[in-house]
């Protein structure tokens, strides 16, 4: 139960939002205990941390009924408990990518109550604009922007690359040339939602294992993972459930090798879980609408 009493109705031209609570005062409470000058300017902060939260949920509304009204849906009133626990998460919330994520989620309720949308509430409370994006990122691949809803189809991907013995390595260029591996690559694994974060060739004698040399050292690939922060926000995507990271070592020996040479390829990637595929489905369909 939250402290803050809120209050939502629907209008003929639009939302109508009331709020009323003790989270300002507690606030400004806790100011005026410091003692001068903060009491003095207690009284302004508080109305500065009421407006912030009311215009931020109203801006969130105002997306909802554009989102709606462009799609012709008719929306049914969500359940008070999931309305009150959405303005809550929205009323903090000011960047516009998470916000139309909100927006998202709140229409998709109103058309179709479930369960799972309660859990994509939470993660958007936790989620920033970082790891928003990645999430679409990895969601897209070429021109096609529905592949991402197979999952299952990533790990096929990896089971094909290992079972393929005239597939990954028959090819005519130079292992040595990070360029175009990684172009070979891309269009050979990037399906279903999975990227390559990275991969690395490896020469050997008899054993894999040890005594390898490095032919390509540990590559990250481009258009993916840009910044540490991004490898950061990977981690906690992982840590929710919405991806999957995975590594694949791939060996291919000289009888099989037009070379000669026993090589071993390394690959680590990621892909979108179910959860993942539903709550982009909830929050980030493809059809988007204009704000305005």
């Amino acid at each position: 139960m939250t402290d803050d009493e809120l209050k939502v109705g629907a209008k003929v031209d639009g939302f109508e939002i009331q709020s009323r609570g003790r989270t300002t005062a507690r606030l400004i409470n806790a100011l005026c205990d410091l003692g001068s000058p903060f009491t003095e300017s207690a009284g302004l902060l508080g109305d500065m941390v009421r407006t912030y939260r009311e215009e931020n949920a109203v801006r969130a509304l105002q997306r909802v009924r554009a989102i709606s009204h462009k799609a012709g849906k008719n929306l049914n009133p969500p359940a008070a408990k999931f309305t009150v626990d959405w303005i809550e998460g929205v009323s903090l919330e000011e960047d516009d990518v998470l916000v139309e994520m909100w927006a998202n989620l709140f229409v998709s309720e109103a058309e179709n109550k479930a369960r799972s949308h309660f859990l994509y509430k939470r993660f958007l409370k936790e989620i920033t604009k970082s790891e928003a994006e990645l999430l679409q990122r990895l969601r897209k691949h070429g021109e096609s922007s529905d592949v991402y809803r197979f999952p299952d189809d990533a790990e096929f991907v990896w089971k094909h690359l290992e079972n393929d013995p005239k597939g990954l390595f028959f090819v005519d260029f130079s292992y040595s040339d990070e360029a175009k591996l990684e172009s070979y690559l891309k269009q050979k694994v990037e399906k279903a939602g999975l990227k390559i974060q990275e991969f690395s060739v490896y020469r050997f004698d008899e054993n894999p294992n040890w005594g390898l040399e490095a032919i390509i050292e540990p590559h990250a690939t481009n258009g993916f993972v840009h910044t540490t922060d991004d490898w950061a926000s990977l981690d906690m995507l992982s840590a929710q459930g919405l991806i999957e990271r995975t590594e694949k070592r791939l060996i291919r020996r000289a009888e099989i090798e037009p070379s000669g040479e026993n090589l071993v390829l390394e690959i680590t990637g990621c892909y979108l879980t179910q959860v993942g595929c539903g709550f982009l489905d909830a929050v980030d369909p493809h059809e988007q609408v204009a704000a305005g």
